[in-house]
């Protein structure tokens, strides 16, 4: 059997060659420094890198870098952000005051104003939502209710027909006024002096209800068939309230007339002699003897100048 006779190239010679291994070129003072002297770093094998000690740290490092800001931990990260936050609202607040748009920064077009619809005068026009719950529940067939909905529904008509004629209102109260006016003054002819006189006025306003029943009869067509009546009780009012002032402030009376008193003439004493006893002149105009007695005492006191012949004769 063969023997495998093949033996390095040094075996002859007794010597292993080493050259070519990892550190052969190394120096026994390398391998082995004296004591004190740092031990020199193995070389790396051909081939690889030698591991590379780790370096300090020049400086910290960041925690968060976004563009020109760096936060270097994470609470400083928290606040910036807070404080970034709160200082675009405040922007953006200002923005929105003065007009313009945070968003694309230019100022917003003005928001169309919408009128607030006014609420409409009548119960059931305009308000179709209130029409169709009283209709409805007029007509509940649990409990039907005709006549309320015949009611209802007259109401509505007549909302319409007063909404469709409105601008027509003053035409029509202006007639139905001079219509009941001249019904009127067929019967008192000085009405319509009475109308425009202010004691119409004064008599309407001391009667507030006579101002409501001439309001509705003259802009209500079915009130306005009774305006001749409302006329007809103010201008009674009118004179039974001029009769009560009357007597109540009767006209006052003439001043008592003070009779003039005349002076009464001074009879001076006279030596006339008094007539004889016994003869009375109240009764000269059949006595005789009393007539001559009153005609000597006339002419005793100076009164001579009466024709005593057609005096009692």
């Amino acid at each position: 059997m063969p023997t495998n006779t093949a033996l390095s190239s040094g075996f002859d010679s007794g010597h292993i060659d080493l050259s070519g291994a990892p550190g052969a070129d190394t120096s026994f003072d390398d391998l082995f420094p004296p004591e004190g002297a740092p031990a020199a770093q193995p070389q790396a094998a051909q081939g690889t890198q030698p591991p590379q000690p780790p370096q300090a740290p020049s400086q910290q490092q960041p925690f968060l870098k976004a563009g020109d800001t760096v936060y270097l931990t994470a609470e400083e990260a928290a606040r910036g952000v807070q404080h970034k936050d709160e200082l675009v609202a405040r922007y953006r607040a200002f923005l929105a005051e003065n007009g313009f748009d945070p968003n694309e920064l230019r100022p917003r077009e003005p928001e169309p104003q919408v009128q607030p619809t006014a609420p409409s005068k009548y119960k059931y026009l305009g308000n179709g939502k209130q029409y169709y719950q009283d209709l409805a529940k007029a007509a509940d067939p649990r409990n039907p209710n005709p006549e309320e909905y015949e009611r209802i529904t007259r109401q509505y008509q007549q909302e319409v027909f007063a909404d469709m004629y409105a601008p027509y209102a003053p035409l029509m109260a202006e007639s139905a006024r001079q219509r009941a006016v001249r019904q009127v003054s067929s019967e008192i002819p000085n009405f319509q002096a009475f109308l425009d006189s202010p004691e119409f006025k004064k008599t309407t306003e001391s009667i507030p209800l006579y101002k409501d029943m001439l309001q509705l009869g003259e802009n209500d067509p079915e009130a306005s068939k009774r305006l001749p009546e409302v006329y007809r009780m103010i201008y009674l009012t009118y004179q039974g309230m001029s009769r009560q002032q009357a007597n109540s402030n009767p006209a006052p009376s003439a001043p008592p007339v003070t009779p003039t008193v005349r002076p009464t003439p001074t009879l001076s004493p006279s030596s006339l002699t008094p007539p004889s006893p016994g003869v009375d002149t109240r009764n000269w105009t059949t006595n005789p003897e009393a007539r001559k007695q009153l005609i000597a005492d006339s002419k005793a006191r100076g009164i001579d100048a009466i024709d005593w012949g057609s005096i009692g004769s």
